[in-house]
């Protein structure tokens, strides 16, 4: 099934002409909203017939506005194709992400690679084949604003390098309930190695009993972002799991 509008009356079809009022509550998002949906936009079908990639990139060129529901508690938002908000089933809250923080600059810069993260993990989990049912609800909106929305395909071509990333880390942190502690000294061929500041907050949790759940835990950053920094220190021989992992601590 491709990209296009679906028609029914009482007989199964989508009548192309008028619209309805659809009240929505989202748990997760925190979100009440009440919008208009006209009935001549409305796209629904499989992610089985339609691959998640093929449809985002269809609303994207067609420079779409509003919600994609995936079954019941994932969707996507767009504004004119680019997508701002993501959520899949299992996203943390929204506000639990975001705390308010005041509008500075800072913060605001902080808020915008937190909500980069949030949506990148849930695509990344989003583009996993599956038999969802999807319907895009034109012109919604949702509170947060698209003022940090990205690029659709890039968004896209990023949670999939992800997948492929993930292959990898997962043949060197096979579980989050690995210990790795740093190495007593440099490898022999480096003299010296400047540690970037989001390196040091997870360096500094390698205290021989941390686990990378525990370190995932305690950043709050995704697992994504802590495996992959640890996967890096690895390659470089900078840490080490340790034995502890497989010993009962005190």
């Amino acid at each position: 099934m491709t990209l296009h509008e679906q028609n029914r009356s009482g007989d199964g079809r989508i009548p192309l002409h008028g619209s309805y009022a659809v009240r929505s509550r989202n748990h997760r998002c925190g979100l009440i909203t009440l919008f208009d949906v006209d009935t001549e936009k409305l796209v629904e079908g499989t992610l089985g017939e339609t691959p998640l990639s093929v449809l985002l990139n269809d609303l994207a060129q067609q420079q779409r506005t509003g919600r994609l529901k995936i079954d019941a508690d994932a969707e996507i938002w767009l504004h004119d194709g680019r997508t701002y908000l993501a959520a899949a089933a299992s996203s943390p809250e929204l506000s639990k992400v975001l705390a308010t923080e005041g509008e500075t600059p800072e913060s605001q810069t902080r808020q915008k690679r937190l909500l980069h993260e949030y949506n990148l993990n849930s695509l990344f989990e989003l583009l996993v084949p599956s038999q969802a049912t999807y319907r895009f609800e034109p012109d919604a909106v949702h509170p947060i604003g698209h003022r940090h929305s990205e690029d659709t395909a890039e968004m896209l071509q990023k949670a999939a390098d992800r997948i492929e990333i993930w292959r990898r880390i997962a043949a060197r942190i096979p579980s989050t309930a690995a210990v790795f502690t740093l190495r007593p000294a440099l490898p022999p061929e480096v003299d010296e190695r400047v540690v970037a500041a989001e390196e040091w907050r997870f360096l500094a949790r390698l205290n021989g009993t941390n686990t990378v759940a525990d370190i995932i835990n305690q950043t709050g950053e995704s697992p994504f972002r802590v495996c992959s920094s640890l996967y890096r220190l690895l390659l470089e021989d900078l840490i080490e799991q340790s034995p502890a992992a497989n010993s009962p601590t005190v």
